[in-house]
């Protein structure tokens, strides 16, 4: 095993989705998959980057006889080339926290057996072709699927050494080899924050490579290779214990959607972690960190990633990853910042550049412009209403006055 004289031997990025097919014929109780495959398979990525279980107390944790460790070999980390970026002791002190631990989220999908099983007081006389009864069985045993899995949730929370190196839990539970949940929200985590890291990839591609050193020992300058090589790539790699885990277990290989597939999805959070939106937002946020430790991104970003975010809504994830604040209304509003390079603005107009730095410009949120357009609008419409009740005054002014001082006169045009 190689100490710290030797960096890491598989590149890792700061924030790990660990994705785990759960297969109820080969695992079937909860607490073996806990005790077993995921522990072994959390222990196996720690020692990959050098992080160290010396004080765990659950370190005699013995798996179960119906569940074998996991081979190292099996575990089908992200590739990356190889480059030569490294930290300083300062940066790696900002950009990692809890002595430089990768961040942990583990999501496993469950696959039910395909055939229905008989259920227990189930007396009903009807024929099996019948769809509503099927229906019924289906419904009872996708039931009893979720309460298995929320078994599960919380056999991993209450777990000490998983609940210390895990940042939450999302299991996905469908009876369909066609469907993965757990996917769905590993994808909604690579997918958050894309929007800006394309136009920073855009803006800073060039820059970016004025950084370069010669030093490889640095376990954090392993760690972000991914990132130095493409800041377009996301903060977040997937992990799997093994590589057909991510084409699931459709023997027919089939990619076209499922229509009306039954799926749930349980989360559990614990230490003030959230839920996988939140984790995406931290991931977010390292990469943010990471960027401006290396002068590709200007460090007024860390503005929006220091700040706690309101809301994490849904509609954000795969979005540009901006921050939701509330303006004096009380409505939500994006704010992002934007960069100028050589003068130009996004509209190809001129601007006007720093005298020692002709490359960045000042930085506008999107806020001040929406309130530059309110302002606008709101001076447009007054002038607008002026000019009308200058009109009407001026055609109807004898009607107006004497439909004020009551006079009964006949007016005539």
């Amino acid at each position: 095993e190689g100490r710290k004289s030797s960096p890491p031997p598989i590149l890792l990025p700061p924030c790990v989705l660990l994705y785990i097919l759960w297969r109820p014929e080969e695992v079937s109780s909860p607490r073996a998959l806990a005790e077993g495959l995921i522990t072994d398979a959390v222990r196996r990525i720690r020692s990959l980057v050098g992080c160290s279980d010396s004080n765990d107390t659950n370190r005699n944790f013995k798996s179960s006889s119906s569940m074998p460790s996991m081979p190292p070999q099996q575990l089908s980390p992200p590739q990356s080339p190889t480059s030569s970026w490294s930290m300083s002791p300062l940066t790696r002190t900002n950009y990692r926290t809890d002595d430089d631990e990768i961040a942990i989220y583990l999501v496993v999908d469950r696959v039910s057996p395909s055939t229905i099983p008989h259920l227990d007081n189930d007396d009903s006389d009807a024929d099996e072709e019948d769809d509503e009864h099927t229906n019924n069985q289906q419904n009872r045993h996708h039931h009893l699927e979720t309460q298995t899995t929320e078994y599960l949730a919380k056999t991993v929370a209450s777990n000490p050494y998983l609940r210390r190196t895990l940042q939450g839990i999302s299991v996905g539970v469908t009876p369909n080899v066609r469907v993965a949940p757990g996917l769905e929200t590993c994808l909604k985590c690579i997918w958050y924050g894309q929007k800006e890291r394309r136009e920073w990839s855009k803006t800073s591609h060039t820059k970016s490579r004025d950084h370069q050193t010669n030093q490889k020992s640095s376990l954090l300058s392993a760690a972000v290779m991914n990132v130095a090589q493409d800041i377009s790539k996301s903060a977040v790699g997937i992990i799997a214990h093994h590589p057909d885990d991510l084409v699931g277990m459709d023997p027919e290989r089939e990619t076209d959607a499922v229509q009306g597939a039954t799926q749930s999805r349980v989360t559990a959070e614990w230490n003030g972690n959230g839920n996988y939106e939140s984790f995406a937002f931290r991931s977010m946020k390292r990469w943010r960190m990471l960027c401006v430790d290396m002068d590709i991104v200007p460090e007024e970003c860390l503005l929006f990633a220091n700040e706690t975010c309101e809301s994490l809504g849904g509609s954000d994830i795969g979005g540009g990853g901006a921050r939701l604040a509330r303006n004096k209304n009380g409505k939500k509003k994006r704010k992002i910042k934007r960069i100028k390079k050589d003068g130009q603005g996004r509209s190809g107009k001129k601007g006007t550049t720093h005298p020692n730095d002709g490359e960045e410009e000042e930085f506008i949120p999107r806020g001040k412009h929406a309130e530059q357009a309110d302002i606008t609008s709101t001076a447009m419409v007054v002038v607008f209403l002026c000019c009308v009740v200058a009109h009407v005054w001026r055609e109807y002014k004898d009607a107006m006055i004497c439909l004020l001082g009551g006079k009964e006169e006949k007016i005539i045009p």
